[in-house]
C-alpha cells in the first residue's frame, strides 16, 4: 500500500490581507436558509489573485486554513475575475471570517485583517462548528 507523504509534510504557509465584504447574493441565501448549502457555498469562500495561487499551487476549488488573530478556518479557493490584486484576497462577512478576525476591535466591524493560508486536504468548516449552546 503506498504512503501518502505529503500528509506528513506541513505546506509553506503565505501571509495576505483579506478584504472583508458583503454580497447581495449571499445575503439572499442567508434570508432564504442561514444553515443551507448555498449560503456556505457562497460564504466559506476565499477569493486569490490568480498570480498568488500559482505561488501556493492552488486551483479553484482547493481548500486552505485560514488564520487569523481569532483563529483559523477551513475555505474552498476561488480564482478572482478581477484585476490583478496579488497580496490581496478576499471573503464575505459571514461566521467564517468573523473566526479569523478576534475580538480585540473596540466593537468596530473590520474592514480587513491580516492572516496566513496554507493549503490543505482537509473539509471545509462545518457551519456547526460556529454554534455553542
Amino acid at each position: 500500500m503506498p504512503v501518502d507523504v505529503g500528509k506528513f509534510i506541513k505546506t509553506p504557509e503565505h501571509e495576505l490581507f483579506v478584504v472583508l465584504h458583503s454580497d447581495v447574493f449571499q445575503l439572499a441565501a442567508f434570508g432564504n436558509d442561514r444553515m443551507g448549502n448555498e449560503y456556505k457555498a457562497l460564504s466559506a469562500v476565499i477569493t486569490l489573485d490568480r498570480s498568488d495561487m500559482e505561488k501556493m499551487k492552488l486551483t479553484d476549488g482547493s481548500h486552505v486554513m485560514v488564520t487569523g488573530a481569532g483563529g483559523s478556518v477551513i475555505v474552498a479557493v476561488q480564482a478572482s475575475k478581477k484585476e490583478e490584486h496579488p497580496g490581496i484576497c478576499f471573503m464575505l462577512r459571514s461566521p467564517w471570517s468573523n473566526a479569523i478576525i478576534g475580538m480585540d476591535r473596540n466593537g468596530l466591524p473590520a474592514s480587513g485583517v491580516r492572516a496566513r493560508l496554507q493549503a490543505v486536504r482537509g473539509a471545509v468548516t462545518s457551519l456547526g462548528s460556529f454554534c455553542t449552546l
